[in-house]
């Protein structure tokens, strides 16, 4: 499982195999690129981003969904 990635399809998982999935997201304050986004699988940290930018300005309402 190649954990580098967020893409979509980047990550294949054994069919009939439970895992326990965590996301972890901070938004970035308007303006700054200071989001962080944490996954982990099975208590394991397999993805770390920081300086993520979720939003741009304070009037920007609207939040990029990954």
């Amino acid at each position: 499982m190649n954990l580098d990635l967020v893409d979509r399809g980047a990550w294949t998982f054994v069919p009939a195999q439970w895992y326990k999935l965590e996301q972890r997201l901070m938004l970035n304050t308007a303006g700054n690129l200071d989001g962080k986004i944490k996954i982990l699988v099975n208590d394991e940290l397999v993805l770390n981003l920081e300086d993520v930018n979720f939003r741009e300005g304070k009037e920007n309402r609207k939040i990029l969904i990954i």
